[in-house]
């Protein structure tokens, strides 16, 4: 579990937050910020909500509720990479997928039924 969430935690404060800041340089910024914003906002929610349970996970209070909200936030990351194929930048598709493989094995430690 403690890998599971380190992971989590890691990608979406280093890797998203450095992607965040830098999408005037990618294709998302082509037609105006508003799908800059979306993931933006999606990105900091995610954060918000991992944070959360890592918060309830050390004091022994974590629930599949907890996950749950955890993925419903993934999810909207995960429809926005789906929707907006960032041909230039193929680093943040593996990374997408390597956490959403991270997610699945919360989901499966918690026994959460997920499906993207």
């Amino acid at each position: 579990m403690c890998f599971v969430r380190a992971s989590i935690q890691l990608w979406t404060r280093a890797s998203w937050t450095a992607r965040s800041e830098r999408t005037t340089s990618t294709p998302l910024s082509k037609d105006g910020t508003q799908r800059e914003d979306d993931i933006n906002a999606f990105v900091k929610e995610f954060y918000k909500e991992t944070k959360r349970l890592h918060e309830h996970f050390d004091s022994h209070k974590s629930t599949a509720g907890d996950v749950q909200t955890v993925l419903n936030r993934g999810a909207q990351i995960d429809q926005f990479m789906r929707r907006n194929r960032l041909k230039r930048d193929r680093e943040a598709q593996r990374e997408w997928l390597e956490l959403r493989a991270h997610l699945d094995e919360l989901a499966r430690l918690y026994n959460v039924n997920w499906r993207w």
